[in-house]
């Protein structure tokens, strides 16, 4: 076909060039985009079953694949113009080193990656905090973790430093705990005191998703201006938003006792005595005078 066209010397050493090159690229994007359909597939199976370790596997191997297929991708490309690869690679062995030691930290992320994936600290979907980041994981990558942020940042952390840091998984604990004091006022009556702490227990042990074993209602303390109740439960709810829902019908069903029992809450308060006939200023000097000179 080229010798069709009347091409010859340089400019059909170029044509062959351009069309190993265009035939190898079209061979590669061919492949990338099967890929990219069979990684789709994956994941949609992946979405089916209950386990999240495919589901988070299978992002990072299909880019795992792609940079694959790229690299090889190129390495045909430069096998089709002539060129030996095996002794380009040869030639680049010496390079390599410092490539390597530049490349360091990538590798320590990779592994740290791999370590996230089977070691299983957190999951796409958990609340977490690391370090001074806090929020949701929103994707487990090659080099980082991105968390989403609660006032809506996104923070990537390398993976090599969740590997060595401490990770507090908040969105796998099996019971979320409350504590609370409540300040109610002096005046309130022991009989009534007692009356209040059981009407809470009750109420904490009525709802459906408190824990029953470890729940504590107790007169706790002497305030400056009140007397405190610890209150001391777990809810057992699957996330933050039915733990605030939960907390709220039991601290309303609490008002509502208190509004029964005729009990105050008290708040901080302060008492000023104002004398009707001050002394004067130059006698209190001369009192502390003398008593000086007493001294």
């Amino acid at each position: 076909t080229v010798f069709a066209f009347g091409f010859e010397g340089v400019v059909l050493t170029v044509v062959r060039v351009i069309l190993k090159i265009a035939l190898s690229g079209v061979l590669l994007w061919l492949i990338y985009r099967l890929l990219n359909v069979l990684s789709e597939f994956f994941i949609y199976i992946a979405s089916k079953t209950e386990s999240t370790l495919d589901d988070q596997l299978l992002p990072l191997l299909s880019k795992s694949m792609k940079i694959f297929v790229i690299i090889f991708g190129v390495l045909i490309i430069i096998q089709n113009l002539g060129i030996n690869v095996v002794s380009l690679l040869a030639g680049l062995g010496i390079g390599g080193f410092a490539v390597a030691f530049a490349a360091k930290d990538m590798v320590a992320n990779f592994f740290g990656s791999l370590m996230i994936l089977f070691d299983s600290p957190f999951q796409v979907g958990d609340w977490i905090k690391v370090g001074n980041a806090e929020g949701t994981v929103e994707e487990i990558g090659f080099r980082s973790t991105k968390i989403r942020t609660f006032y809506n940042s996104l923070i990537s952390v390398p993976n090599a430093d969740l590997a060595t840091k401490e990770v507090d998984n908040m969105g796998r604990r099996e019971y979320r705990r409350v504590r609370e004091e409540l300040s109610i006022t002096y005046d309130t009556p022991p009989e009534k005191i007692e009356a209040f702490l059981e009407g809470i227990k009750n109420i904490i042990k009525a709802n459906q998703y408190t824990r029953k074993d470890n729940c504590h209602v107790v007169f706790n303390g002497y305030g400056n201006s009140s007397l405190n109740i610890l209150l001391y439960f777990f809810l057992k709810v699957p996330d933050w938003s039915a733990e605030l829902v939960e907390k709220q019908n039991v601290f309303i069903e609490i008002l509502r006792l208190a509004d029964d029992l005729n009990i105050s809450f008290a708040f901080p308060t302060q008492t000023l005595h104002i004398e009707p006939n001050p002394p004067e200023s130059g006698a209190v000097i001369r009192s502390v005078y003398e008593l000086d000179k007493i001294k």
